[in-house]
């Protein structure tokens, strides 16, 4: 990203989450932040539609009656975040970078940001190769010392397999599914098919990709099959 343009009034980041997440709070008060909006959440934002020199856009996140930033520049095969806003209603819209603040975006999407949540953003190609925006939730809970490891097929390309070595350990993920499996913490090989195709017919792989213990790795499946810019963008964030 090359730059920040922040609205006046607009620290959603850090400062105000900490100060919020710092005071005590009974249960009631919990409540009251999930629904009124007082609490804080988390949202990742992944730019996952190829194109040109990277597809250079602008995404803006604004909060229903307070104002938006936005982040300039943004390439395929980014993922920013967890950005640590106060809960809301927010709208996430992309713009070809440089287009006016205010013009109509190429994706958009309306998301409550509710107080604890963990949310990610995915702008990628639907199975045909279209465009869109898909929201997701984010699994954080504790793992019990396992990996959690969570594959998102956001990417132009049919029903796929996820192999550890040579066994299918996900198996038919369709376009804009996710799917979650625990291992134990290790470095395995991991490769892609396409749905049945077996190991020799891989489309991604064998890589080998670390999963570490009490960590969720969450594995964006982005670009086009046929195109080739097929691949895996990788997030990784505390679990617990």
């Amino acid at each position: 990203m090359r730059k920040i343009r922040t609205a006046a009034g607009l620290f959603l980041a850090a400062m105000v989450a900490a100060s919020l997440m710092a005071a005590p709070a009974t249960a009631a008060g919990r409540q009251d932040a999930k629904w009124f909006g007082t609490g804080s959440g988390k949202l990742t934002l992944v730019h996952g539609v190829p194109g040109a020199n990277g597809f250079p856009v602008d995404i803006s996140v604004y909060r229903l009656a307070v104002g938006s930033q936005v982040f300039e520049d943004v390439t395929f095969g980014t993922v920013a975040g967890p950005l640590e806003l106060r809960s809301g209603i927010y709208r996430v819209a992309i713009r070809e970078a440089g287009a006016p603040r205010y013009s109509s975006p190429i994706l958009s999407k309306w998301l409550w940001l509710g107080s604890g949540a963990n949310m990610s953003v995915v702008a990628h190609l639907k199975a045909d190769g279209s465009p869109t925006i898909t929201a997701y939730r984010n699994d954080v809970s504790p793992t019990g010392g396992d990996a959690r490891v969570i594959v998102r097929h956001d990417a132009a390309a049919p029903a796929v397999d996820v192999l550890a070595g040579r066994t299918a350990v996900i198996s038919g993920l369709r376009n804009p599914n996710q799917a979650a499996i625990e291992v134990p913490g290790g470095t395995y090989p991991i490769s892609v098919t396409p749905a049945g195709a077996g190991y020799a017919n891989r489309v991604f792989g064998p890589a080998d990709l670390e999963f570490k213990a009490n960590k969720v790795t969450i594995v964006y499946a982005v670009g086009s099959l046929a195109g080739g810019s097929f691949t895996p963008l990788v997030q990784v964030l505390p679990a617990g």
